[in-house]
C-alpha cells in the first residue's frame, strides 16, 4: 500500500511539474496580450487596408494547426525551463519594448512583441521544446509589416523592374512601346506602374505561402529552401507578365478593359 502511495505521489508531482510551466506561460502570454491591446486595433486596421498583409490575420490559425499537428512530439519533449537563454532574451526584449513604445515606433513595437512571445515560450518550456516550435514561432514575424522606408525602397525597385521587363514583353509582339521610369507609353495610351502594381503584395503573400507549404510537404532543408526561394522569381515574373498583358489589352482594346483585367488578375 505504501509503495502504491509513493507511485501515485510521484505521478502527481510529474503532472504538476508539467502543468506549471504551461500555466505560467499562458499567464505571461495573457499579460503580453493585455500590454499589446492599445496597439492591436491599429495593427488589424493596417492589415485590412494594406493588400500586402491581408494574409496576416490567417497566420495565427496556421500556427495553431502546426502546433496541434505536433502535439504528440511536443508532449514527449522534456520541459526544462531555460533561465540562461529565455530570461536574458525576455529582459532585453522588455527593455527594447519600453523604448519602442516611448519612441512610438510601430515596427519596433510589433517586432519586439514577437520576440517577447518567443522569449516567454523559451523561458517556460526550455530549449528542446522551443526548437520544435521554431517554425510556428518564426511565422509570427510574417505578421509584422515591413518598415515604411524599406517597403518604399523595395516597391520602387520592383516598379522600375516591372516597367522595364513589361515593355520588353510587349515589344516581343511588335507593338510600338516606350518606357521611362515607371511610365509605359503606347501609341494611343499611357500606363503608369504605380506602387500597388509593383508586385510586392504578391511577393510577400507567395513567400509566406511557400514557407508554409515547404514546411508541411518537405523534410530536407535543401528542398524546403528551393521551394521558398523559387517564390521570388515566380512572383516577380508573374507581375511582369501581368503588366505586359495589361499593356497589350490597352493597346488592342481600351485602357478601361486593361485596368479591369489587371485588378481581376491581381485577385
Amino acid at each position: 500500500m505504501k509503495g502504491a502511495e509513493d507511485m501515485t505521489g510521484a505521478t502527481n508531482i510529474t503532472k504538476n511539474d508539467s502543468l506549471s510551466p504551461l500555466l505560467l506561460c499562458l499567464a505571461c502570454l495573457g499579460l503580453l496580450a493585455w500590454l499589446f491591446q492599445p496597439f492591436a486595433g491599429k495593427v488589424v486596421e493596417f492589415w485590412t487596408e494594406n493588400p500586402t498583409y491581408t494574409h496576416s490575420p490567417l497566420i495565427p490559425f496556421v500556427i495553431a494547426y502546426l502546433i496541434w499537428d505536433k502535439r504528440k512530439t511536443l508532449a514527449e519533449t522534456e520541459i526544462v525551463p531555460s533561465y540562461r537563454g529565455g530570461l536574458p532574451m525576455l529582459l532585453i526584449s522588455s527593455l527594447i519594448w519600453i523604448v519602442a513604445v516611448g519612441g512610438k515606433s510601430r515596427f519596433a513595437v510589433e517586432l519586439t512583441f514577437v520576440f517577447l512571445i518567443i522569449s516567454v515560450v523559451w523561458l517556460n518550456f526550455g530549449s528542446a521544446l522551443t526548437k520544435k516550435l521554431s517554425f510556428p514561432l518564426f511565422l509570427l514575424l510574417m505578421m509584422v509589416p515591413i518598415p515604411t522606408i524599406l517597403y518604399a525602397a523595395i516597391s520602387r525597385k520592383l516598379q522600375l523592374l516591372s516597367s522595364t521587363f513589361g515593355v520588353a514583353f510587349i515589344q516581343l509582339f511588335s507593338i510600338p512601346v516606350h518606357g521611362e521610369g515607371n511610365i509605359i507609353y503606347l501609341p494611343e495610351t499611357t500606363l503608369q506602374v504605380a506602387e500597388a502594381c509593383s508586385g510586392i503584395s504578391s511577393l510577400v503573400s507567395l513567400f509566406t505561402l511557400a514557407m508554409i507549404y515547404a514546411y508541411i510537404s518537405q523534410k530536407g532543408f535543401l528542398r524546403r529552401s528551393l521551394i521558398v526561394l523559387s517564390s521570388f522569381p515566380i512572383a516577380v515574373f508573374m507581375n511582369w507578365v501581368r503588366i505586359a498583358a495589361t499593356g497589350m489589352i490597352a493597346h488592342y482594346w481600351s485602357l478601361e478593359y486593361a485596368q479591369g483585367f489587371y485588378h481581376s488578375f491581381s485577385g
